[in-house]
């Protein structure tokens, strides 16, 4: 994918963009009422709500179809990302990300942990 992803917390939707750029090519209802976090596998999004349902959500493509989801391991995620092998979201913003049931330290550089561990 070569166009930015997004999500919006206040309308409740995730957002295709049109490359690096404001404009929006298409769009779709989170499965949460408060998405806080998304990204692309390669394949699918990934999403992240941090509402009362606290779930991340996998998508079918780039679509409001949910193929899988589970409960978030930190209350309220409020990012998410993929390294290729896990999901993680900070448990909280200021530290480590938890992916796979695996602490995963490290930065996050274009959707990939840096510096993982």
């Amino acid at each position: 994918m070569t166009n930015v992803i997004s999500a919006d917390r206040s309308a409740n939707k995730h957002y295709l963009h049109t490359g690096f750029s404001a404009s929006i090519s298409s769009s779709y209802t989170s499965p949460g009422a408060v998405p806080r976090g998304i990204t692309w596998d390669g394949t699918n999004v990934i999403s992240a709500d941090g509402g009362s349902a606290d779930k991340h959500y996998l998508h079918t493509g780039f679509s409001a179809t949910v193929s899988s989801s589970y409960a978030s391991p930190g209350v309220s995620p409020s990012g998410i990302t993929w390294d290729g092998r896990f999901s993680g979201a900070p448990a909280d913003p200021e530290g480590p990300l938890v992916g796979g049931g695996k602490l995963v330290e490290g930065g996050i550089l274009a959707g990939r942990l840096v510096g993982a561990r």
